[in-house]
């Protein structure tokens, strides 16, 4: 009689060994699933950021570019201003030194007048 209640206790306790194995069986297959979900969801995330950071690079670039340009433009309308106002100075300092020759002559033919 012992020896019966042993063999069932054995078996009870070798059916819920067996069924413990099962469910480890089955976690460790759910983990599996669950990390290889989780490393593909991480690879996608890399690779979105990835691309983004490039977009952002070249967004970056271009305006870079822009303002280049901008600052190029801006140089080269200065340079321009510049040459614009150098030319009319140079032209009311023509003006300027012709007043003052004719004036001079006026005076010099004046003084040689009085001279006479």
């Amino acid at each position: 009689k012992h020896l019966n209640e042993l063999a069932l206790c054995h078996d009870g306790l070798q059916q819920r060994f067996t069924a413990a194995q099962e469910e480890v069986a089955l976690l460790k297959k759910r983990l599996r699933d669950h990390k290889k979900v989780s490393d593909d969801a991480l690879l996608k995330l890399e690779q979105e950021s990835s691309i983004r950071i490039n977009e952002l690079k070249r967004e970056h670039e271009r305006a870079l570019e822009l303002k280049n340009r901008e600052l190029l433009r801006l140089s080269e309308d200065a340079r321009q201003e510049t040459l614009k106002k150098e030319a009319e100075m140079k032209h009311r300092m023509q003006r300027e030194l012709r007043k003052l020759h004719l004036e001079n002559t006026f005076r010099a033919a004046a003084i040689r007048e009085e001279l006479s």
